[in-house]
């Protein structure tokens, strides 16, 4: 593997002494990977004082996190799942070990106080040669029925199947809670962060190969009345679009998806997790199960800036004029876009 170098340097170190000698076996014990996979998520969860261990599934096993208020069996169990992590080195390089170098929603669940455990997906964290491992698992089978069936194995396994489960999902974590919800009767609320609810069409947007070995929340009927649907996404995020979710909410019969201005797809979730968990929404008088922005964030933000004077309580339309289209040259909306349209909208 060739290193980067300047124009008329060395590409390579020269062996002129014995501490040049340790710094060479140290770069090329790197290179080879032998200081083991990437200890992201381990570093995240050592600093914050998590437990770590392994749960079986359904011929996985899985890595966890826990809290400390995880005992707490009377209460709710929020269950955090990760991002899709590294699945890719370039877009046409599979990686080795597809573990997440930015474990977003492990960092989510350190901010929330409730009982959380943090469930890995197959042949993540170090697991990606275990027995049954392969590629697809977290290429096109990334949300495929293998992983969703161990997963859902190893929840029964990790909390039974009488304990309120409130599944909690970031980027493709948000898939799999959506495919896993219908399979966990004790599934009372569904909560997804930049979720992508629509993979066939987020595929198509970005104009990746489809996903031919992955289940579709879009195509699949829509979750149980009985289980609540939290779907948060935000105005600037251009790796799921919320028009992409939009269409998928709208099928479902209890369900809100809420539009934050100045959210992209990583900022600002953790620095507004806590305020987003303490405020539970409020339905709107008459509307049904419809929710008010207002009540998530309280009523002056200072990350977000004022409300407006007023925010509606219509229904979210279905039709693609509701969402604006994004910039052809890939920049961001400002502020004021962000704004003008996301405060237009409210949910059901």
């Amino acid at each position: 593997m060739p290193l980067p170098h300047r124009a008329g340097t060395t590409p390579w170190l020269v062996l002129r002494a014995p501490g040049n000698l340790r710094v060479l076996l140290w770069l090329c014990c790197c290179l080879a990977g032998c200081a083991g996979p990437p200890r992201g998520p381990e570093q995240v969860a050592s600093r914050a004082g998590l437990a770590a261990g392994w749960v079986q599934g359904q011929g996985f096993r899985h890595r966890i996190f826990r809290n400390s208020a995880f005992a707490d069996a009377d209460r709710p169990l929020h269950v955090y799942l990760e991002g899709d992590g590294l699945p890719f080195l370039t877009p046409t390089r599979i990686s080795a070990d597809p573990t997440p170098r930015n474990p977003l929603a492990l960092r989510l669940l350190v901010r929330d106080p409730a009982p959380a455990v943090y469930l890995g997906r197959p042949c993540y964290h170090g697991e990606a040669h275990a027995a049954g491992c392969t590629p697809r698992l977290w290429t096109d089978a990334r949300y495929g029925e293998r992983v969703v069936a161990s997963m859902a194995a190893a929840l029964r396994r990790l909390a039974g199947r009488e304990r309120p489960l409130v599944l909690i999902g970031y980027s493709g974590g948000g898939t799999l809670a959506m495919l896993l919800a219908p399979r966990l009767g004790n599934t009372v609320r569904v909560v997804t962060i930049a979720g992508n609810l629509d993979v066939a069409a987020w595929t198509q947007y970005h104009r990746y190969t489809p996903l031919g070995g992955s289940l579709d929340p879009a195509t699949q009927a829509p979750l149980p009345a009985n289980i609540t649907q939290l779907h948060l996404a935000g105005a600037g995020d251009r790796r799921v679009p919320p028009r992409l979710l939009a269409p998928v909410v709208a099928r479902q019969s209890n369900a809100v998806l809420v539009v934050l201005p100045g959210f992209d797809h990583t900022c600002c979730w953790e620095a507004q997790w806590p305020a987003l968990l303490a405020r539970r929404p409020e339905r709107a008088k008459g509307q049904g199960p419809e929710w008010h922005l207002r009540s998530l964030l309280g009523p002056q933000p200072s990350a977000l800036g004022p409300w407006p004077p007023a925010l509606g309580a219509r229904r979210l339309k279905q039709s693609s004029e509701a969402f604006p289209q994004t910039d052809e040259s890939g920049g961001s909306l400002s502020q004021s876009e962000q704004r003008s349209w996301s405060w237009s909208w409210s949910w059901s």
